[in-house]
């Protein structure tokens, strides 16, 4: 494993996400495929000082939805907690344009 790779998370080929993402549609059809945050969230987060990764905790919002906890991580992994951040868009109902990631 790389450095750069050494708190989780590597690049993949889009034909993999694609297999990836195939797969989890088809076991869960229905279901949110993804959800959007803005840059300048994820920017904060990683803004924080000591901030050397995310998290993300799949979660459900007070109607029961599909949502994503997103957390900063500090050098040993641990969550920081003053900052948490929420209210995602979900797709569906926000989604991208038809792509191999979506169907």
């Amino acid at each position: 494993m790389s450095e750069k790779g050494i708190f989780g998370g590597e690049p993949i080929s889009k034909e993999e996400a694609a297999v990836m993402t195939a797969r989890y549609r088809t076991m869960n059809p229905g279901a949110v495929l993804g959800h959007r945050i803005d840059a300048s969230f994820v920017r904060d987060l990683l803004d924080q000082e000591g901030c050397f990764g995310l998290r993300m905790y799949h979660a459900l919002d007070a109607s029961n939805q599909p949502t994503l906890v997103m957390v900063g991580t500090d050098e040993n992994g641990d969550d920081m907690l003053d900052l948490v951040m929420d209210k995602m868009f979900p797709c569906p109902r926000l989604c991208s344009k038809p792509n191999v990631l979506n169907g």
